[in-house]
């Protein structure tokens, strides 16, 4: 990042930091507008995740739990010998087990719908931050080339007055033939 010439942080750097943190709080709205996105976190723990995938999904979970359950009343059934209750616990289990996987495709389907939108304004955001920081990026450069395009004008006139000294002082020095020694230019006084 840029500095200033006593070392603190430049305009620009500022504006990045403040953009930084306006970036972070709508990173902050668009996580909470799209919750079931896929976003990786890694101070997340895989259970974590888990519950928050059960909680944002309950139907999966219920019927997970509707399926294990009706599945058991088969078995218990089937060890009593009472095949015609068997068979309409199996067939409750198919209804419930297709019940659930209708429950899980349509949360994947609601899942990815989420991301695609969370991914796209993500991406507007990103571009967003990309062309504030070529702009500030650019402005902070403008900014050193004046400042050096006004050096480069002062050391010019620095030097144009110099050289114009050293042009007078030229005329006023004697043409003789003693003053093209080179002793003479040395100050020194002729033998």
């Amino acid at each position: 990042m840029a500095e200033t010439e006593n070392g603190s942080p430049s305009a620009v750097t500022l504006s990045l930091q403040e953009k930084d943190a306006a970036v972070k709080a709508q990173l902050d709205v668009l996580a909470k507008r799209f919750p079931r996105a896929l976003r990786f976190d890694p101070n997340e723990s895989g259970l974590d995740r888990f519950k928050q995938r059960m909680i944002q999904e309950p139907l999966v979970p219920i019927g997970a739990l509707a399926t294990v359950g009706v599945f058991s009343m088969m078995v218990r059934s089937s060890q009593r010998g009472d095949s015609r209750q068997t068979q309409l616990w199996m067939r409750g289990r198919v209804a419930v087990q297709g019940l659930t996987v209708i429950a899980v495709v349509v949360g994947m389907y609601r899942v990815q719908q989420d991301t695609i939108a969370y991914n796209a304004e993500l991406d507007k955001i990103r571009e967003d931050y990309e062309d504030v920081k070529k702009r500030l990026e650019r402005a902070d450069f403008e900014e050193r080339l004046k400042q050096a395009e006004l050096a480069y004008e002062q050391e010019k006139g620095l030097y144009s007055s110099w050289k114009g000294k050293k042009a007078q002082a030229q005329v006023e020095t004697p043409t003789a033939p003693a003053a093209s020694s080179w002793y003479h230019y040395l100050g020194w006084p002729r033998k």
